[in-house]
């Protein structure tokens, strides 16, 4: 059975990698609560911003209003704030929420 999606929001999965202080790889995720939009909708939305400094920075401070398994240099957990989003986009993991939106808004999986 197929139900088509009504509620406003959705939680998109973000997988990420980083190199540590060590030159160590390390893999790990967290969670972004998204606005539901169609995707003509997102589309309209990332064009708006194409232009910019930070396209995909900027498109996020839109779509995203939330999130769950982040934590800041204490490892305490790090609340949601337009700030915080804006430090965690500018420290290089924009591509990947911006890839786990669509892949959500989509119903598709990307295949790294």
């Amino acid at each position: 059975m197929f139900r088509i999606p009504t509620n406003e929001t959705f939680w998109a999965k973000v997988k990420t990698a980083y190199t540590d202080e060590e030159g160590r790889r390390i893999n790990g995720e967290f969670e972004i609560q998204c606005k539901r939009m169609t995707i003509p909708q997102a589309s309209d939305l990332f064009d708006s911003f194409r232009e910019t400094d930070h396209p995909n920075a900027n498109f996020l401070d839109g779509i995203v209003i939330g999130w769950r398994g982040v934590n800041g240099d204490d490892n305490q957990p790090l609340a949601f704030s337009a700030e915080a989003l804006r430090a965690i986009s500018d420290a290089g993991f924009a591509g990947a929420m911006v890839a786990a939106f669509y892949e959500n808004l989509q119903g598709t999986r990307v295949k790294n």
